[in-house]
């Protein structure tokens, strides 16, 4: 479960096609709670978690973790530069903008209450940005003698990854050539559907083509002056995603148990030293049996992501997206994601 439930950080972040390839993974765990606060529901400005730890490196410009104390809500006040005229085009914006960005890494904690299960822990983020699509995510956590360490790797050519769960490991990749080819993705970067192929910025694509967003926001999140949006599912989205093979599709509210109705986008502003970059997303799940017709509905935080301590790079070490993987041994997962891209992408 301990796998189901960590791969479905990255697939519920991009709400998709492989999420079906999670469910049939391992067993379950549970981590220290990084949030400082304890309870299950919370608002949509409720969640405060304290610093995380960042790997050391030689950089430039950065953003301190001892900002990352919420403040956002009643200060919230319209966008009006008058760039963005729905949270969706910010979001694409924001996409185009990390696409090609300077290389930059950043330190990221997450916390993800599925299942019954809360799981929580450290990690990291870097990217070559400059549209070369090359990534690497890292995800640890857990206690002996079930430590955990997820590493997702896109080094241009290949996707990677490896799951180190105490003493096994594991190495999945999906040939991208083979993707781009089949798929006509030209590049795969800024189209692919999957975080865990494109990286960030493909997450913040997908999210601003299958979710509708509200107008953005400008707030605080601790020093930082930052854009906040809303969205919840499409029905098209919801139609694409969710039709069986009768052609029957769920509501919003109808939605399996593990599947958000509704995510939040914390992005910096044009202020920031990184604007647009996503300091944190937030998906939540409607809590009905505590509503009421008067009152908002309470949402509740299912898979939060952070990121902190963002750095700009003037380089990247290759060795940072090279696996040492043995392809008689390696799990090829090409075929399964040509797949189901293709069956999504047919109900379009």
């Amino acid at each position: 479960m301990i796998r189901n439930i960590l791969l479905a950080l990255v697939l519920l972040a991009t709400a998709l096609i492989a999420f079906q390839l999670a469910n049939q993974r391992g067993k379950a765990d549970s981590s220290p709670d990084l949030s400082q606060n304890s309870s299950s529901a919370n608002s949509l400005a409720g969640f405060t978690n304290t610093p995380g730890s960042a790997r050391p490196n030689a950089t430039t410009d950065s953003t301190s973790p001892s900002q990352f104390v919420s403040t956002a809500g009643p200060t919230s006040q319209p966008v009006t530069d008058g760039e963005f005229e729905s949270g969706n085009a910010l979001l694409v914006s924001a996409a185009q903008t990390l696409n090609f960005a300077r290389p930059l890494e950043a330190a990221l904690r997450y916390k993800i209450d599925l299942f019954g299960q809360q799981v929580a822990g450290p990690g990291f983020y870097v990217q070559a940005g400059q549209g070369t699509g090359r990534w690497r995510m890292e995800l640890q956590g857990g206690a002996a003698p079930s430590e955990y360490l997820l590493t997702h790797v896109n080094d241009g050519q290949y996707y990677f990854l490896t799951e180190q769960i105490g003493d096994s490991n594991q190495v999945s990749f999906v040939d991208l050539n083979t993707v781009r080819d089949q798929l006509e993705f030209k590049n795969i970067a800024s189209s692919a559907p999957w975080m865990n192929i494109g990286g960030l910025p493909s997450m913040l694509k997908h999210l601003a083509e299958h979710f509708e967003f509200q107008e953005p926001q400008q707030t605080t999140l601790g020093e930082l002056t930052v854009y906040k949006t809303v969205g919840q599912w499409s029905p098209q989205a919801i139609q694409q995603m969710f039709q069986d093979i009768d052609g029957n599709y769920p509501t919003l509210h109808e939605l399996p148990a593990h599947i958000p109705h509704a995510v939040q986008v914390v992005l910096g502003s044009h202020s920031d030293k990184f604007p647009l970059f996503p300091y944190r997303v937030t998906f939540f799940r409607i809590d009905e049996s505590e509503t009421s017709d008067s009152e908002q509905p309470k949402l509740n935080p299912v898979v939060v992501m952070e990121f902190f301590d963002v750095k700009r790079l003037d380089s990247v070490d290759s060795h940072l997206f090279y696996v040492d993987s043995n392809e008689e041994r390696s799990i090829n997962l090409t075929t399964e994601y040509v797949r189901q891209a293709k069956r999504v992408t047919h109900r379009k």
